[in-house]
């Protein structure tokens, strides 16, 4: 059985009493939903290059020698690592990326002479790897595809990688494709993260090849355009949220576009009018020199970079107030982090069905965020879509029906479900019935209508919605004031409806003879 409409419901609801404003509907929490969205890049690795006898630690030059030799000159020297560790506790960043860390089922075929010091010296096998080691058991991490000294991490309570399922550590779990001749395994692969708020994020790690030759930049042009222009079959970057960041292995700031074809290339996608923006500034981040550069100089060439979030960042080691990550003479890469804000959450999508509670199916209006439907062809069906949140994260869905209570819930994320309408009882009416002319001729006329919406028999405003043959606006103004220009319908009529969070619905006829009509509401609970 089709059951006729009666309400609808205003988003807001404001009742003056006593000169005061009391609001009907829930109090917005002015706390933000999320903690700040924080991210972090950081190529942990080391080089040969640097003086490392120079801070009389006991990383010297034969250690130096087997990082190069064994380690992939990966993050492994067991001080480093607790330095990482001990940073990362503080920082709790909520998305991580590392460049050069080492895998350390790989100490399996590292000989004992090259193991003291190093990870491998206590590592057994199914030990935990040094990502996982210096991010805790609160982070899921993933590696990239035959590259297992590339990978990101997310925070457990920020949300979690798809790819992976529920592991903890996805060995290759991230999507990436490998491009021939440019270094082994993927240097660029991206994650979708599914955010425990709801929604997703896009985030890309990337480390460019290194190196000034003509194949060196070659492969690091091919790389950005795997970011922004194709990566089996679309960008990697290719969400409706996303966050590229890593090691560029140039630095688009200071190095030429004619020294480095891979430099312009990154200023071709990202800045200016472009839809990513740079995060991070030029703030040097590599403290050793580029071989083949005619010139040397302190170079920013770890970034971040998005077509959504943006927020301060700084580096470690080089932005004033922020210390290095280590004292000693080990890491050739500083790390960078942004800090994001409030993460922005995904607009609300709501459907499902309307019944009574034996499974008749009912047509009722249903309205949340400003927007309404009608959920009556078919019978019972209603969605609405990209709805916005309130400032606390909410969105109040509100669904009023002739012979029911009004259903009124607080939803935190979409939802398609099917709700359960309550029959109520007869409702007081605090207003003059009124008998409409029909006026065939009239049908299609266009007039003015206009009045006030008051608590009961008194001269209390309300703020609520009106609607009248497919006009609507809120009372909202303080006096409960509306106005609405509507067309009359085929018998020269139109069916006022107004509904506000709290009240019974109130609906009448009148004809183009009466245009001004104030309408008193009754507490729900008179229903009763």
């Amino acid at each position: 059985m089709k059951l006729h409409l009666l309400g609808a419901v205003s988003a807001c609801v404001l009742m003056l009493t006593n000169n005061a404003t009391v609001h009907a509907a829930a109090d917005r929490v002015k706390s933000s939903p999320n903690p700040g969205f924080v991210v972090v890049t950081y190529n942990t690795g080391t080089t040969e290059a640097l003086n490392h006898d120079s801070d009389g630690d006991d990383y010297g030059e034969e250690q130096a020698r087997y990082s190069n030799d064994y380690y992939g000159n990966g993050l492994a020297w067991l001080p480093a690592v607790e330095a990482v560790t001990d940073w990362l506790a503080t920082v709790k960043p909520d998305v991580v990326v590392f460049q050069e860390i080492f895998y350390s089922e790989e100490c399996a075929g590292i000989p004992v002479e090259a193991q003291t010091g190093f990870v491998c010296e206590t590592w057994s096998p199914g030990d935990p790897t040094v990502a996982q080691v210096v991010l805790g058991s609160d982070y899921q991490v993933a590696c990239h595809p035959g590259n297992a000294d590339k990978c990101l991490a997310v925070k457990k309570s920020f949300g979690s990688i798809r790819q992976c399922g529920d592991a903890d550590f996805c060995l290759e779990g991230l999507d990436g494709e490998v491009i021939p001749g440019c270094q082994s395994g993927a240097r660029v692969a991206r994650a979708t993260i599914d955010l425990v708020s709801g929604g997703e994020i896009t985030a890309v790690n990337v480390h460019g090849t290194s190196g000034m030759s003509g194949d060196d930049i070659d492969c690091r042009v091919q790389q950005v355009e795997q970011i922004f222009v194709n990566m089996d079959g679309e960008p990697a970057a290719n969400g409706a949220r996303n966050v590229v960041m890593g090691d560029l292995n140039t630095d688009p700031e200071r190095i030429p576009g004619s020294l480095d074809d891979s430099a312009k290339a990154w200023n071709d996608y990202v800045g200016g009018n472009q839809p990513f923006q740079w995060v991070s500034d030029d703030t040097p981040t590599f403290i050793a020199e580029i071989p083949g550069l005619p010139f040397s100089s302190d170079f920013a060439i770890d970034h971040v970079i998005s077509d959504t979030f943006s927020g301060p960042c700084h580096v470690p080691g080089s932005s004033d107030g922020y210390p290095p990550i280590y004292p000693n003479v080990y890491f050739d890469h500083r790390p960078q982090v942004c800090d994001f804000g409030d993460l922005p959450l995904d607009p609300v999508d709501i459907s499902g069905t309307l019944k009574t509670g034996d499974g008749t199916d009912i047509c009722a209006m249903v309205l949340a965020s400003g927007q309404f439907m009608f959920s009556c062809d078919p019978a019972g069906v209603f969605s609405l879509t990209d709805l916005p949140r309130e400032e606390n994260g909410t969105v109040k869905r509100q669904i009023y029906a002739d012979g029911f209570f009004p259903k009124i819930d607080i939803l935190t994320g979409s939802t398609d479900e099917a709700v359960i309408l309550t029959r109520s009882g007869t409702c007081p009416s605090y207003n003059q019935p009124y008998d409409p002319g029909v006026f065939p001729d009239s049908a299609g006329k266009w007039i003015n209508i206009s009045g006030t919406v008051l608590l009961q028999d008194t001269q209390t405003p309300i703020c609520a919605m009106v609607l009248a043959n497919g006009q609507s606006m809120f009372s909202c103004g303080g006096d409960g004031r509306y106005a609405l220009n509507i067309p009359l319908d085929v018998n020269g009529q139109f069916k006022l409806q107004v509904y506000a969070d709290g009240f019974a619905p109130a609906i009448q006829r009148f004809d183009e003879f009466s245009t001004n009509n104030d309408v008193r509401m009754a507490y729900a609970v008179e229903c009763r």
